[in-house]
């Protein structure tokens, strides 16, 4: 398989994490989503100079070095009280 770098394999780890406080238990769906989530992910870029020196014809090299992530629309009152019944 591929082997991932530390920070790829944070960012893949993370939604489990995510998923786990953004969904709960509903009466037509048991795995409803209460939350949409942007994730930005944040790139080191070589230099086209770099990449041309390298000869890659000034086609960067990019490595992922971290994420960003936007919760938006959580259904609060969703996450803070059970329904009735």
């Amino acid at each position: 398989g591929i082997e991932l770098n530390g920070i790829v394999r944070q960012v893949l780890d993370s939604n489990p994490v995510f998923e786990a406080f953004g969904c709960a238990k509903t009466i037509r769906n048991d795995n409803s989503s209460r939350f949409g989530r942007f994730t930005q992910l944040q790139y080191e870029v070589e230099s086209k100079r770099d990449a041309e020196y390298n000869s890659r014809q000034n086609v960067p090299n990019c490595l992922l070095v971290g994420s960003h992530c936007i919760t938006y629309l959580l259904e609060k009152n969703r996450v803070v009280r059970h329904a009735n019944g």
